[in-house]
């Protein structure tokens, strides 16, 4: 059920057959038949959400009991060791960088409902980095309902002011930085440096599964003084759907639907699709 309450299968079945019916008497023309069939089959796709949306609900209240007993997690924006998941200072990062990451400090930034330990294996398999900024989960359901729109459609948020600070801390002791920002990390990082954060000359931004446009993610990476690495999205990643408007949102929809009624899916939105772990050397 569609939480406004608006919607409803009766209501949706009979807007549908008034299009079938339009389209064999002719009464309305092309252009409007498709747009309408694109209405409808979003209205669908919104419905199956809210569904999908409401079972997560009644899983997660009934998980919340034996999740609040975990202990608890690094604070929001630490940077971590990737390999000892140790937190360290930006000034640590850079030591790190310039001794064992062959003169530049690489940095994760992660996605939504990511543990630590999983932003750490993605970090070591995926962005072969040393250091993660970890983006704390309360779930996915919080991070997509709370986080996440705060992030993409809010304003400058602490943890993006937290990356600013630690990004001019490294570029101050003299490091470049090679920064791989995966799924929401990309929008941290694009705000970031919108902030203001500075990068030491020689420092590269790689943006991952981005749901950042490419050319709000160049423009802010060439202010600061990076250079940017853009990976554009699959047709089918869910993320399209919150993208600038464009004709990938309509993928973003159907890769959406898809994921909600196939189980077990493999999500075109996964990180393996972006950056192939490979075995850390």
């Amino acid at each position: 059920m569609d939480p406004s309450g608006y919607f409803s299968w009766k209501k949706f079945f009979a807007i549908a057959a008034s299009i079938v019916v339009a389209a064999f008497t002719g009464q309305v023309e092309l252009p409007f038949l498709v747009a309408a069939a694109f209405s409808v089959a979003v209205v669908a796709a919104a419905a199956a959400e809210g569904a999908a949306l409401d079972r997560a609900l009644a899983r997660s209240s009934s998980q919340s009991s034996s999740s609040s007993s975990s202990p608890p997690g690094p604070p929001p924006g630490q940077l971590l060791q990737v390999k000892t998941g140790e937190p360290i200072t930006p000034e640590e990062a850079a030591y790190l960088g310039r001794y064992a990451g062959g003169g530049q400090t690489s940095i994760f930034l992660n996605g939504i409902n990511t543990t630590p330990q999983g932003a750490r294996e993605q970090a070591l398999y995926n962005a072969k980095a040393l250091v993660v900024q970890y983006n704390p989960s309360e779930g996915a359901l919080r991070d997509i309902a709370g986080e996440s729109r705060r992030e993409k459609f809010g304003g400058v948020t602490d943890l993006d002011r937290q990356l600013q600070a630690q990004l001019d801390r490294i570029a101050a002791a003299g490091v470049p930085v090679y920064i791989t920002a995966y799924s929401e990390g990309t929008i941290v990082g694009t705000k970031a440096l919108e902030a203001g954060a500075r990068l030491f000359p020689g420092s590269t931004v790689r943006f991952a599964a981005p749901a950042v446009s490419e050319g709000r993610a160049r423009r802010a990476v060439i202010r600061a003084g990076g250079i940017p690495n853009f990976i554009p999205t699959k047709w089918n990643d869910p993320i399209n759907t919150v993208q600038d408007v464009n004709l990938k949102m309509y993928g973003g929809w159907v890769g959406l639907l898809g994921d909600l009624v196939i189980p077990g899916r493999n999500s075109a939105h996964d990180i393996n699709n972006y950056l192939p772990a490979q075995a850390n050397q």
